[in-house]
């Protein structure tokens, strides 16, 4: 590529600048042959390296296209025959043409953009990414429409678990009712099952540590890695199955009707807590490479599982014997576990409450709850303090019963409620589906107006493509009735769509950044040409002051000529006011406006032949202004050249696009701010001083040099003012 590059600027050098005529018609049509042989190094060069290097290999198709289709070889047979006919006006502006169309061979070769091919794959990457978030939201939007269907079923699920619990306790009440001493047969089933399953699982996971305590010990002594890794992988999943455990027995507690079986699952839950400190003991031993301790805690925590077990077994012959004393106390027990049951049962439809928020019935059936579990409450008092045949408790039972009946409709109105629902949900599966495989065509459509000229614009095609194949997978499955495939072809194509922006963005921050290093250089060339004319006109002014007692009309005339450069100078400085205010900046331009405002002074005052000390003093000002600007533009570009692009990052759970990263960065404005700042500071301090000398009476200059510093007071002030707001804006 190097050599090819070279190649062109070989031709520039030789051809467009060769100045002796005889030989110069001959020298343009060898140029031609050379010309031609370049387009075909091109198209030879691009073929060999188009596997290993795409991107090379197009920038060399698109040079030899170039050549080809912008006439370049004709341009130089046309170059060549005016020049042999002598028309050399004719010739110099063909040169001039196709100076510029060897500017952009150079550049496609080293794979620049010219301004407007820049300017337009920026606002086709701006519509892409606002149109990528407009899919993306849209997907976001089908994905929780999914969510709602499967929370439905979801919901349908606990209604009816929460409605056969219910009716669980509903019977229970009716059997207390009848005999209050007896636990009712559907409490002891369910309890007696409960305590047998949690009994046979921490027995099965006592066994479990052991073989986890053999396979450590196995692995310590043969020193590998990896088994001891799988074996504390082992260990760190008994740990967690431990802390299940114990919460099942907490749960057990205050469901068991009688002290002594109550103690027995404290018991239990207290030595299954024991077993899973053990382990984590264990695992921390074991990770440090202590064997002995390892081993210790490992037997303690199979030791703790074996008790554990033994008292849940404890508490299943207590539950089995019933609670022990009175018939009152026994009534008592019985009651009061059953509404311990009832109101662990009603935190559990609060919940359901909150996931529904919108569900009247939902919210009647936990405050029926929790008014049966208070009758319930009162009853076992009552039966404590006047024994079995209380007619209070009788009463609150019966209130207790009531309140049941009630949450059992509520739930059962609910479920019917979402059954209704639910009827549907195959339907607004259908047009979910409809609405995913119209997305699906939209990210197909917004794939082919991505640009595809470089590779992230290749990858955020390719990112497209698959988001729009996982949105038609989607909707399949929705036809299908599979939900669950659905979600995850959605989640695979948001990730898709994330990607696809991730390298959209990336890519606009590529070429802005080009833009803005183009627009800071040529800024700083437009302020390095304008303080030439400056200086001219400093120079220009100050010989026609030392002369000014034998000015002649053309001196006059001369000031007037001086009066009208300074205002054309004015004129392109609003330009470049225009155009840095254009790119965010605040102060620079500030700074510009600041000599534009002395530029029209100079102006006034040159018109009026005015070329002494003020003025000269003035013009000097607008000179160092305009210098300090030049410098500070190049410091800032070569600064940006060294930074280089500032990638976007990545769009997880939001839209909102990184914006345009500011021409000139807000910490050299507030520096550019500050000088001023200073400057006038500064020159406050000297009128002041001067002011005390002459108390208090001022000057005609002294004015002048007043009404300037209040004018960049006040400018100071404003650009203060906006660059709080504009650094408020960029916080947001």
């Amino acid at each position: 590529m190097r050599f090819l590059v070279g190649l062109v600027v070989l031709l520039f050098g030789i051809g467009l600048f060769a100045q002796e005529e005889p030989a110069l018609a001959a020298r343009q049509k060898e140029l031609k042959r050379r010309l031609e042989e370049l387009a075909r190094l091109c198209e030879q060069k691009a073929k060999q390296v188009a596997k290993k290097s795409p991107e090379e290999a197009q920038r060399l198709r698109d040079a030899a296209k170039f050549i080809y289709e912008k006439l370049m070889l004709a341009d130089m047979e046309e170059l060549a025959r005016l020049v042999r006919n002598r028309k050399f006006a004719q010739a110099l502006a063909k040169r001039e043409d196709l100076l510029r169309k060897f500017d952009e061979l150079l550049a496609i070769l080293a794979g620049q953009k010219s301004d407007a091919e820049r300017r337009e794959e920026i606002e086709k990457l701006r519509t892409a990414i606002s149109k990528v978030n407009e899919l993306r939201q849209k997907q976001s939007d089908l994905m929780r429409a999914l969510k709602e269907l499967e929370n439905l079923e979801q919901k349908i699920r606990a209604v009816e678990e929460a409605l056969r619990e219910v009716e669980e306790l509903s019977q229970a009440q009716q059997e207390l009712m009848k005999n209050p001493t007896q636990m009712p047969s559907v409490m002891q089933k369910s309890l007696s099952q409960a305590l047998s399953d949690l009994a046979k699982a921490l027995s099965e996971m006592a066994a479990a540590q052991g073989r986890v305590a053999a396979a450590t010990a196995k692995a310590f002594q043969s020193g590998s890695r990896s088994e001891l890794g799988k074996a504390l992988k082992a260990q760190d999943e008994l740990m967690e199955k431990a802390g299940e455990l114990a919460r099942r027995a907490a749960d057990l507690i205050d469901k068991l009707p009688g002290s002594e079986a109550r103690r027995a699952m404290k018991k239990a839950r207290e030595a299954t807590e024991r077993a899973r400190e053990a382990m984590r003991e264990a695992r921390s031993a074991a990770a440090a490479g202590d064997q002995k301790s390892t081993a210790e805690n490992q037997k303690s925590a199979q030791q703790a599982l074996s008790e554990a077990a033994d008292a849940v077994k404890q508490a299943q012959q207590a539950l089995a014997k019933g609670p022990q004393g009175k018939p009152g106390e026994k009534a008592a027990a019985h009651q009061q576990a059953l509404a311990n049951r009832t109101s662990s049962l009603g935190q559990k439809v609060g919940q359901m409450t909150k996931n529904s928020p919108s569900s009247s019935k939902v919210g009647q059936a936990q405050k029926a709850l929790d008014e049966a579990a208070s009758a319930m409450n009162k009853a076992a008092e009552h039966f404590q303090r006047e024994g079995a045949q209380s007619a209070r408790a009788k009463s609150s039972q019966g209130e207790a019963k009531q309140k049941l009946d009630e949450a059992k409709k509520a739930l059962a109105e609910e479920k019917e409620r979402l059954e209704r629902m639910a009827k549907n949900i195959k339907k607004r599966l259908e047009d979910l589906a409809v609405k995913q495989e119209r997305l699906a065509q939209e990210t197909k459509q917004t794939q082919k107006q991505v640009p595809a000229s470089s590779r992230a614009g290749r990858s955020a095609r390719a990112n497209l493509g698959r988001a729009s194949r996982s949105m038609r997978s989607a909707s399949s499955s929705m036809q299908q009735g599979d939900s669950q495939g659905a979600r995850q072809a959605q989640r695979d194509a948001l990730d898709r769509l994330d990607e696809a922006l991730q390298q959209l963005q990336n890519r606009l921050s590529q070429l802005q950044h080009q833009e803005q290093l183009q627009q800071l250089l040529q800024l700083a060339e437009e302020l390095d040409e304008m303080v030439k004319i400056q200086r001219k006109i400093n120079e220009e002014t100050e010989k026609l002051d030392r002369r000014r007692d034998e000015w002649k009309r053309s001196d006059r005339r001369r000031c007037i000529e001086l009066s009208d450069e300074e205002d054309n100078l004015a004129k392109r400085a609003k330009k470049l006011v225009a155009l840095m205010e254009k790119e965010n900046a605040v102060v620079y331009p500030g700074r510009l406006r600041s000599a534009i405002h002395d530029m029209k002074e100079v102006v006034q005052l040159l018109s009026s032949y005015d070329t002494g000390a003020y003025t000269q003093s003035v013009e000097y000002e607008i000179l160092k202004t305009l210098e300090q600007l030049a410098k500070s533009l190049r410091r800032e570009y070569q600064a940006k050249k060294r930074q280089g692009p500032q990638g976007a990052r990545r769009p997880r759970g939001g839209q909102r696009r990184g914006r345009k990263p500011p021409l000139v960065p807000p910490v050299a404005e507030l520096k550019m701010l500050r000088n001023m700042e200073k400057e006038v500071y500064q020159r406050t301090v000297r009128l002041y001083e001067a002011l005390k000398v002459q108390k208090g009476r001022m000057n005609l200059i002294q004015k002048r040099l007043m009404r300037r510093l209040l004018f960049k007071q006040s400018l100071i002030r404003e650009l203060t003012e906006k660059m709080y707001e504009e650094l408020k804006k960029r916080r947001r």
